[in-house]
This record gives structure tokens, C-alpha cells and sequence, in this order.
């Protein structure tokens, strides 16, 4: 029984709360409340999609810092071994 009282309670508060807010949004006052709210809703939409163009474009551009950071690397470990290989042979043609 207390349940079901509880029911009746919060459904009767929620329908007063909602007769309330449905004839405020009907005034002057509430209609520019409610354009208040979406221009300010799709300003802060727009400034995401920004910001997440922006977090898009340091995250590319961090990636190629070290794609050629790991590039540079390689290319110089390349370098090295084939001077180590050009040594070896050298090494080996003395030792013939």
C-alpha cells in the first residue's frame, strides 16, 4: 500500500509541475527562455564540433611528430647496420 501511495503522490506532484512549466513556456517571458536555451544549446554544440575538430587535428599532427621521430630512427639504425655489414665484409675479404 505505501507504494502505490507513493505513486499517486509523485504522479500528482509531477502533473502540477507540468501544468506549471506548459503555462510558462505559453508566456512572452518563457518563449524567449526557450530560444535563450537553444541559442545557447547550439552554441555550445557548434563550440564542441570545434573543439573536436581541433583535438582531432593535435592528435594527427602529434602522430606524424612521431611517425617521423620513429622514421628518422630507423633510417639512422639502416644507416649504421649497413656500415656494420660493409666492415664485416671488409673483415672477411682481409681474412681470405
Amino acid at each position: 500500500m505505501e507504494r502505490s501511495s507513493h505513486l499517486w503522490l509523485g504522479m500528482g506532484i509531477g502533473s502540477i509541475v507540468g501544468a506549471f512549466a506548459y503555462h510558462y513556456s505559453r508566456t512572452p517571458n518563457g518563449e524567449r527562455m526557450k530560444k535563450k536555451i537553444s541559442n545557447t544549446l547550439h552554441k555550445i554544440g557548434n563550440q564542441a564540433g570545434d573543439l573536436l575538430d581541433t583535438a582531432k587535428q593535435k592528435a594527427m599532427d602529434a602522430g606524424m611528430k612521431g611517425t617521423d621521430k620513429i622514421a628518422d630512427k630507423t633510417q639512422d639504425m639502416a644507416y649504421k647496420a649497413d656500415q656494420f655489414r660493409d666492415k664485416v665484409h671488409a673483415m672477411a675479404t682481409e681474412n681470405k
